[in-house]
């Protein structure tokens, strides 16, 4: 969508993220497969909305993984547009270019840990997990210990704390910036902020921070979601393939 601002063709889903597209669509031509056969059967007006319900929350992370890597890509773009390394010294085209790469890449930043938490509340509704019992508002990572207590069974459990494991130390910097940029009133964040401001900066002059670091880490941070989203609904197929099996042999068990 974003790539006609630069004069640049439509994104073809490669790579990491064309796998993440691939295991989102797989999962829900799967449940659409499964209510096609219990369309024959009598459904409830409650079972119709939970279906629903299903296809809109799994249906959203397409969207959101979109907006994700659109904001990441025109983060990059006009990134490339910024030369200068203090506020003062740029013209007025290219601070705008500046905050313009600055908003797209708060905006992909916030869109990494949304995308995550929803993954977190998914996953603990379609394996009831019932992570509420432990914390009351939790996060992605809070579901990923509690599948680790409930269901240790599942392949999904240890893909997916490595990848957590693997992608820690990037998210660990893009976790501090999601904190400053969400509770930016919190005095000891913002005591840290102005810490490094005196100490690393001259007095009279505002310099930006290494944008191709921030883009490589927030690249990372990207990774992450989508070898996540992967792993997630590749484990919630076969999750769901496997119930379907059990089914099926209680059904021929009961007929015999």
């Amino acid at each position: 969508m974003l790539r006609y601002l630069f004069n640049q063709p439509r994104r073809r889903d490669e790579g990491i993220m064309g796998e993440a597209m691939k295991a989102l669509n797989h999962y829900l031509h799967i449940q659409e497969g499964r209510v096609l056969k219990e369309r024959s059967a009598l459904q409830t007006q409650e079972t119709d909305r939970s279906t629903l319900s299903l296809f809109i929350k799994a249906g959203g992370f397409i969207r959101a993984l979109d907006e994700l890597e659109q904001s990441q890509y025109a983060a990059e773009q006009f990134s490339l547009l910024v030369n200068k390394r203090y506020i003062e010294e740029m013209d007025e085209e290219e601070l705008d270019n500046y905050h313009r790469h600055l908003y797209f890449y708060k905006n992909a930043l916030l869109r990494i840990f949304s995308i995550l938490d929803k993954l977190g509340y998914f996953l603990d509704e379609q394996l009831r997990l019932e992570t509420e019992k432990v914390k009351q508002q939790f996060s992605y990572f809070t579901v990923l210990r509690r599948m680790h207590e409930r269901r240790p069974d599942l392949p999904m459990d240890q893909q997916l704390y490595q990848i957590k494991e693997s992608f820690q130390p990037s998210m660990t910097i893009l976790r501090k910036e999601r904190n400053m940029e969400t509770h930016f009133m919190n005095t000891e964040l913002l005591d840290d902020l102005l810490k490094a401001k005196m100490e690393l900066f001259p007095p009279n002059q505002t310099a930006i921070e290494n944008v191709e670091d921030k883009l490589r880490t927030l690249g990372q941070g990207f990774e992450m979601v989508c070898r996540t989203l992967t792993t997630a609904f590749n484990g919630l197929s076969q999750e769901n393939q496997s119930n379907v099996r059990v089914r099926r042999r209680r059904a021929e068990l009961y007929k015999q």
